[in-house]
């Protein structure tokens, strides 16, 4: 303002400093001084990124870009995990993710000469899907007890999780193992019940397909051999009875005593 001299408006473009003269004249003369102007820009707002997101080690990442009202100057994160990298120009997160890593919560800001907004993304990187176990296999060792075995087909699994079904369609978790582990007895279960049992490998934060199912039955206890018959002969007795009926393979100990009733060997 000529009058007053005083200085208004509004800067549209960020710059400076820039140096100016004002001069004052009057019936009595004239007086100069000089003024330095800075125009900053507006700090920035409304920094975002979709979040949370989550990765796995191994898999270039899809870059991950940031929404934000104002001009951005530079951008910055407190941290990410291995492998991945913030451009400083435009804020794009990006990479290959090395390892896994739980949910990291990676403060981002955006900064400019009039100050800086902050955003957090979480991220969480899973490991390698594992392979799947194979030839998985059920063998009864009673009728409340079975073995399993499978081939590791993995070499970056966490454990093993076993899963059962009576019925062979409702399966339920019945064991977690730990990594390196290729066997598994079986207790709890009903004679003359089927089972079908599977096993898949873990790691962190991701699982393996189902290996094959195995089926198995427990056998019911074999009822006792009837109708014993001992006969004398010179020095030795012939035993004859009437074999047992269910409980699978059987099998027979036979016993002595010269006492009848106890002490038998």
């Amino acid at each position: 303002n000529t009058t007053t001299c005083t200085i208004s408006g509004t800067p549209t473009t960020a710059g400076g400093p820039n140096t100016d003269t004002i001069t004052a004249t009057g019936p009595g003369g004239t007086s100069t001084t000089v003024v330095t102007i800075n125009v900053l820009n507006a700090a920035p707002t409304n920094l975002s990124y979709p979040t949370p997101q989550v990765y796995t080690v191994g898999s270039t990442i899809s870059p991950l870009s940031p929404t934000v009202t104002g001009v951005v100057t530079n951008y910055s994160a407190s941290s990410l995990p291995a492998g991945l990298s913030i451009y400083p120009t435009t804020g794009v997160i990006s990479g290959t993710p090395v390892n896994p890593q739980t949910a990291l919560s990676t403060t981002v800001t955006a900064n400019n000469t009039g100050g800086s907004t902050k955003a957090v993304v979480v991220i969480s990187v899973n490991a390698t899907i594992p392979a799947a176990p194979t030839s998985l296999a059920a063998q009864a060792t009673s009728s409340s007890t079975a073995n399993l075995s499978w081939t590791d087909a993995s070499n970056n699994e966490t454990g093993f999780e076993i899963q059962r079904a009576p019925d062979g369609t409702t399966f339920s978790t019945v064991a977690t193992l730990g990594p390196n582990v290729s066997t598994y007895a079986a207790t709890g279960l009903n004679a003359d019940q089927t089972y079908s049992f599977r096993v898949r490998a873990l790691a962190t934060g991701v699982t393996s397909n189902w290996s094959n199912v195995a089926t198995v039955l427990a056998p019911s206890a074999p009822g006792a051999p009837t109708n014993v018959v001992a006969t004398a002969g010179l020095a030795q007795v012939a035993l004859t009875w009437t074999a047992s009926t269910g409980g699978g393979t059987i099998t027979y100990s036979v016993k002595r005593s010269t006492t009848s009733g106890t002490g038998y060997v």
